[in-house]
């Protein structure tokens, strides 16, 4: 097991977001004309249609809401289907995918056993999961978890103008629930549901959340300590790759 820590932010072409999904794709590369899948890809995928066909992968796009998915571009393959639910389905697809994965959709999930549970059936034997997340216990995590709804949401498009509820972004509740940096008691999590972790990259700071010279200089100063001397209660994000076992 590797663990790696990272800024959220060194450069803008270098967020987490984006470092995750380039971490995804050199994964990818190496499983043409396999099956994979992305879950909550709703209206904006990970993997650009390009990069699939070019790389001859058989990609489902599963999602809860037909409307976030008919918002994708059209090309992509796509299932309605609530990957927390004790009644998921997928047909086909379960048991043969080599790799499932998943971007800032897990904190969004109410019972996340169930949630992994779900992942490994889809699963081939040995197969990979990759996820990406906000964690608890980064501050403006927290308040987006204490804070009603409406509240949050007011907050959250204060700061980032560009979400808008009827957009490729809109904002959904989220219950960060095993959503932790890669602590012991993370571990044992996902140990418990059939995953070992091959590798976590452990993100902190998160200048998107800090407007201002204030909140910016706080935040710099807080990731610089954080990278020297890491407490992974305190990531902001996490970026998983488990096995199947």
């Amino acid at each position: 097991m590797i663990i790696e820590r990272r800024p959220f932010s060194v450069a803008p072409d270098d967020w987490a977001h984006i470092d995750f999904t380039n971490r995804l794709r050199a994964r990818l590369e190496g499983l043409c004309g396999r099956s994979v899948c992305e879950l909550g890809g709703g209206a904006r995928p990970a993997i650009d249609l390009e990069f699939i066909e070019a790389h001859s992968l058989d990609l489902l796009v599963i999602d809860l809401s037909a409307e976030e998915l008919g918002k994708a571009p059209p090309g992509y393959q796509g299932i309605v289907g609530d990957i927390g639910s004790p009644s998921f389905r997928a047909g086909d697809y379960e048991g043969r995918c080599d790799l499932v994965f998943s971007r800032a959709l897990a904190e969004h999930i109410p019972d996340p056993r169930q949630f992994h549970v779900n992942v490994k059936r889809l699963l081939c034997p040995g197969g990979i999961a990759m996820h990406f997340f906000p964690t608890l216990w980064w501050p403006p995590f927290i308040a987006n978890r204490v804070l009603p709804e409406a509240v949050a949401e007011k907050i959250l498009l204060w700061i980032q103008p560009w979400r808008q509820p009827s957009g490729k972004a809109a904002k959904f509740p989220a219950y960060y629930r095993w959503c932790f940096g890669p602590t012991p008691h993370q571990f044992e999590r996902l140990s418990s549901v059939g995953f070992s972790v091959e590798h976590c990259v452990a993100y902190f700071g998160e200048s998107t959340h800090a407007p201002g010279q204030i909140l910016s200089f706080m935040n710099d100063r807080w990731t610089r300590f954080m990278l020297l001397h890491p407490s992974y209660h305190l990531t902001s994000y996490a970026g998983y790759t488990l096995r199947s076992i």
